[in-house]
Formats: structure tokens, sequence, C-alpha cells
């Protein structure tokens, strides 16, 4: 099993607050889909715009490959509201800080 690192890049503001609800609800839905392979939660984060990104919160998930990564985060709510996902595999060689190391999707 390979750990992945999500980072979620804020999307559209909410409209209104049935539509916070809304987007809430599918967060909610999404998050008890993963099942086991959500392995933490993460959080939101105070947002910090560097160019065009804002970074809106994070999780992490073990699962079997790259492939079952991506069709997990296909599926993530921010999609649906402008937002993207980035995805970084976790390596098991923890460098720098004692934190494993990010590589991109292609292993680099």
């Amino acid at each position: 099993m390979t750990t992945y690192l999500l980072v979620f890049h804020e999307g559209d503001a909410p409209e209104d607050l049935a539509d916070l609800m809304c987007r809430l609800r599918a967060w909610r839905n999404w998050f008890e889909g993963l099942g086991e392979s959500l392995v933490e939660g993460g959080n939101r984060t105070v947002i910090h715009h560097r160019g065009s990104y804002s970074y809106a919160g994070y999780c992490l998930l073990q699962v079997a490959d790259i492939n079952e990564a991506i069709v997990s985060a296909q599926d993530c709510p921010i999609l649906n509201d402008g937002g993207r996902v980035e995805l970084l595999e976790l390596g098991d060689d923890c460098e720098h800080w004692g934190l494993p190391t990010a590589r991109n999707n292609t292993g680099k």
C-alpha cells in the first residue's frame, strides 16, 4: 500500500447558506466513501495565496497504487466548485525534517 497526500486548492465560494450546506454534505459523503483508505482526514488550512493558487486543505489516502488514488481524487467535491486536487505520493525515505519525501505521480 502507498500513501498519497491530496492537497485541495480552493474553488468558488458558496453562493449562500444552502449552497454551503450542500457542499458540506458532499464532503462528508466523499470522506465516508473513501472508507479505510482514508488514513487521515486532514484539515482545512488557512487559505494561502501563492500566485493564482489557494490551498484549502489536505487529506492522506493509503491505496494500492496511483491509479486507485486518481480514481478517489476524481470524485472529490472541490472539483465541482471550480477547485482542483493535487496528488502527491509520499515515499518511505524521511530525508528532511523527519517528514516523508513527496514525489509527483511520475515518480520524480
